[in-house]
């Protein structure tokens, strides 16, 4: 309910409890942590652990491997956004030799009911980076390459559908507090909890008043942690201006990317646009919405003018779609979501098993071995003598088709897309990299209605060549009809 108050802290790297105006994280050259867990339970002598305990475990992994799954976008100065990690995690275990790496990350799950909760994180004292310490006033700034983990399922809420829960979100939170964020609501308020901050990862909840807190890594937590990451610096910031908290010589900015508040006494070093400018309209057809990180397959969004970010759940599913460019290290993809489109770089997914150990990029032809793959297609021959080829071809949301047009004659050929919405037609060479052919579009009459005729009339070179079509607005759902044709 305060994903839009004015008022709300999106997280806290200062703990001034604990370790007395410290801030500490694990060290930000650290782009790879290795963990270990650690299962303290009795599986001989404690029924319940020996039946839940390595569940336990794996549910409290699933919650830390959120923050691995975790990617800014960062935009540069050709409007290209790029997707950068927050940070890897892997577990040790996973490795063909454990003993490779060094372990940062030691996660310890007891079936001990201690009184303070269900997990807590520590730096280890003789790890720290001790050049890295910094004081700034009376707040000291720490460096730490490893840190330990504690969490007692047992002390978790005793219903097991909650208990998953709470050991999904303990997971997540103290990775959390390894990346420098602080618990809001304990350092606030002390001993006395208000749960005023249960939208946030690193906020609290009471299940005693039916208070629950998110057990997912929140936009506002990301913001806090790609700050301590080193990711979003000085240069990052995109500020508005808030004029109605601002005097004269005294002027209110805050970053649109990290609420950062800052107060200068004149305007003119800086670029901004007017806190409020969006007049609350927050759906995405508005435009005031941008993309400012991703999380799995979905994409955490805000508004670009005012605090306003998204709940979670409401994270929006990206809609990639292959550009035609791609190296033997990244690809070029477009997000075609209404009101959150952009042009992406970003190192290939090799998530699609093709057998024999080789994968595919989930979302372009590159493979692990280097080679292209070619996309399933419909193939046409070119030759001199062709019929005219015609198909009718049925969408669903975000459909699209590839054709394979193997060209063996030099002779002029038209290819037609005809339909009441607008078409895409792109082309690709063999190495699936984009062909930059021009389309004519016209507007014509189909059936009495208005539609949209895209005709490409040339010479094509020998070999193969791919078409993808599909319609302009992914959310189409309908017909195109395709055809091509020799013109000699």
């Amino acid at each position: 309910d305060t994903t839009d108050s004015y008022g709300e802290k999106w997280y806290l790297l200062v703990d001034s409890i604990v370790y007395q105006n410290q801030m500490d994280h694990i060290d930000d050259d650290i782009k790879t942590v290795y963990y270990k867990i650690n299962d303290l339970g009795d599986y001989e002598n404690d029924s319940h652990w020996a039946y839940w305990g390595e569940f336990y475990c794996q549910v409290i992994e699933t919650g830390m491997l959120r923050w691995s799954s975790t990617y800014i976008y960062e935009t540069d100065e050709n409007g290209i956004t790029h997707a950068n990690r927050l940070i890897e995690l892997i577990n040790v275990d996973d490795l063909e030799d454990p003993t490779s790496v060094e372990v940062n990350l030691t996660v310890n799950v007891s079936p001990d009911i201690p009184s303070f909760g269900c997990g807590s994180c520590s730096f280890i004292e003789s790890s720290e980076v001790i050049l890295d310490r910094k004081t700034y006033g009376n707040v000291t700034h720490k460096h730490f390459t490893k840190y330990e983990i504690w969490v007692y399922p047992n002390n978790c809420d005793p219903s097991e559908p909650h208990r998953v829960d709470d050991l999904l979100g303990t997971g997540a939170h103290e990775v959390g507090h390894m990346l420098g964020l602080m618990d809001i609501d304990y350092n606030e308020c002390e001993t006395k909890f208000d749960y005023h901050h249960q939208e946030l990862l690193m906020g609290y909840g009471d299940h005693n008043s039916g208070i629950d807190a998110t057990i997912d890594v929140t936009y506002r937590d990301v913001a806090g942690a790609m700050i301590t990451r080193g990711i979003h610096t000085e240069e990052d910031h995109r500020w508005l201006y808030d004029v109605s908290s601002s005097t004269t010589n005294n002027y209110k900015l805050i970053c649109s990317i990290c609420n950062g508040v800052r107060y200068v006494s004149s305007l003119d070093d800086y670029d901004y646009y007017i806190y409020k400018s969006c007049n609350n309209e927050h759906d995405l057809a508005s435009g005031n919405m941008m993309a400012v990180a991703r999380y799995g397959e979905r994409d955490y969004w805000k508004c670009r003018y005012c605090r306003k970010t998204t709940a979670y759940y409401q994270n929006e599913p990206i809609q990639y779609f292959y550009t035609g460019e791609c190296d033997e290290n990244n690809h070029v993809v477009k997000n075609n979501v209404d009101g959150l489109e952009y042009t992406l770089v970003e190192e290939h997914k090799f998530k699609v098993d093709l057998g024999d150990g080789i994968f595919k990029c989930k979302y372009c032809p590159m493979c692990t071995d280097g080679a292209i793959r070619m996309p399933e297609a419909s193939v046409v021959d070119f030759n001199c003598e062709m019929n005219e080829y015609e198909e009718t071809i049925s969408f669903e949301t975000n459909g699209y088709k590839y054709f394979k047009f193997d060209v063996s004659c030099k002779n002029d050929y038209m290819i037609s897309a005809l339909s009441l919405d607008k078409v895409s037609l792109e082309f690709f060479d063999s190495n699936m990299q984009k062909i930059n052919y021009p389309v004519e579009e016209s507007i014509v009459t189909i059936n009495g209605e208005p539609g949209y005729k895209y005709t490409i009339s040339r010479k094509f070179y020998l070999g193969s060549i791919y078409a993808r079509v599909s319609f302009e607005d992914y959310k189409k759902i309908g017909t195109i009809d395709f055809s091509i044709e020799s013109l000699d």
